[in-house]
């Protein structure tokens, strides 16, 4: 469930966890590196893993929106496109590698 004017997370990419979104209900706006896509109850989006194309749902609507998000536990890094964040090792880390 996404209220309003919540987003699914940061935006990020995987490189080893494959991820399948599927609308349930609502609407909310898919933004990844090439746009922003509106997304309504049946659409469904794809991220391979391994591509750089930092994506999140965010609901701008004024009422609830609900999705499925599917994939395997990550094994491999997370990157986070808009800030300074990186999922290494089982730690968050800057992208330079470094800890907090």
């Amino acid at each position: 469930m996404l209220k309003p004017g919540a987003a699914s997370s940061h935006r990020h990419w995987h490189e080893d966890e494959d991820e399948f979104v599927v609308m349930l209900a609502g609407e909310a706006v898919l933004v990844e590196e090439d746009g922003r896509t509106p997304m309504r109850a049946g659409d469904m989006a794809a991220f391979p893993k391994g591509e750089p194309n930092g994506h999140h749902l965010v609901n701008e609507s004024d009422v609830d929106c609900a999705f499925l998000a599917f994939g395997r536990p990550p094994a491999g890094d997370c990157h986070y496109a808009d800030i300074d964040l990186r999922w290494s090792g089982g730690a968050y880390r800057h992208k330079d590698g470094s800890g907090f």
